[in-house]
Formats: structure tokens, sequence, C-alpha cells
């Protein structure tokens, strides 16, 4: 018969007495599920080491707490369940071992603190496992917005000069305008006079025929 291996993962043959991927000795599979609720009952705040007992971070066990700063896994644990660490802003540094197999749906969504390079890798790691919201944004005042969220900051609006009625015009603009309007009238006086001289020379040819 088949054993699946606490570390890994790996189906392995029952003869094997060590896994064919990590080499890791064969283990009764237990589940131990760190809870929100132990997480609370032990007192994890701060900079916590995850007790030995547990294998599992289980969902939501850290959400929103914004007093973790780091987060030690020993070999044993193999799973980050969903959302087990969501929303902990303050949170900058996680230590994992090789062995980790798992890192659930919006672990580490919105852990604004933690760096790219300081996620933690695992076999199975959800698209959604890292990830900000994005930042609603609210008007202020004329001079700069305020974004609400993980994201928030604030930058300047150009302010520009506003005066009533019609805008002033350069001296530049106004022979660029002039131009313009002389055209105009020259291509009209001259198809004036194009449909003149037409008009006198087909009146002459009728003269002379009469």
């Amino acid at each position: 018969m088949a054993w699946v291996c606490k570390y890994c993962s790996t189906n392995n043959e029952d003869g094997e007495s060590k896994c064919m991927v990590c080499d890791r000795e064969k283990k009764e599979n237990r589940v131990c599920s760190l809870t929100a609720a132990r997480a609370a009952a032990l007192g994890l705040t701060g900079n916590i080491t995850i007790p030995a007992e547990f294998n599992v971070i289980g969902d939501g066990a850290f959400k929103n707490r914004t007093d973790i700063y780091s987060v030690t896994l020993h070999p044993e644990v193999t799973k980050i369940s969903k959302e087990a660490f969501r929303g902990c802003t303050n949170l900058n540094k996680v230590v994992c071992p090789v062995t980790l197999t798992s890192v659930g749906i919006k672990a580490f969504y919105n852990c604004s603190s933690l760096s790219v390079s300081a996620r933690p890798r695992a076999r199975y790691t959800a698209s959604d496992a890292y990830g900000l919201d994005s930042p609603s944004f609210t008007y202020t005042s004329s001079s700069s917005y305020s974004a609400s969220g993980s994201s928030a900051y604030s930058s300047p609006i150009p302010s520009y000069p506003y005066t009533s009625g019609k805008p002033k015009r350069s001296v530049g603009e106004v022979f660029s305008g002039f131009g313009k309007g002389f055209k105009k009238f020259f291509r009209i006086a001259l198809w004036t006079s194009i449909i003149l001289l037409c008009a006198a020379g087909f009146i002459a040819i009728l003269l002379d025929i009469i």
C-alpha cells in the first residue's frame, strides 16, 4: 500500500522507508492545524515561531493581525491555508522550510510590508496568494488626492491660472489668425473673379451670335 509523505505530499511505495523526493523518513501523516483561536490562546504576537505541534497554518489563523512582524515555520509545517496571514500589514519576514507544500488562496493578501523576495515558496501556490487591494481615491482639496488602502499615497495636482472672460491672445496668435483669414479671403476672391470672367465671356459670345 502506498503512503503519502507528510513533508512534500509525494506518493511512495509501501516498501520505501524514506520519501523518494525529499528523502525524509516515513511518518504518520497527522494534521494538526493552528487556528486563530489557538494562536490567540498561545499569545502568538510580534516575531513569532510556530509551535512544533502544528504542521498546518489554518484558515485565517492570523488574519488582519497588525501585531505580527515576522513568522518562522519549522520543518514540519507543510501547508499555509487560505487567508492565513491576510491583512497582516506589518509582516515583513517569513522563514519557511523547503518542505512547504502549499500556500493557499489569499494567504498573504494585503501584506503590504512583505517584499516579493520575502514571499514563501511552495510547490503549490495559489495565483492570488499575494497581492494588494486597489486603492480607493478620495478628493480632499485643490492641491492633493489621498488614497485609502494598503498603498495609500498623496500626489500634487497641477494648478492652472484662471481668468474670467475671453482668453488673451499673443501677438503671434493674432498674426496667425490674420494670415488664415487672408488666405480664405484670397481664395474666395479668386474664384469669384474666375466666375465673373467666364460669365463675361459667355455673354460676349451670345452678343456675337445675335
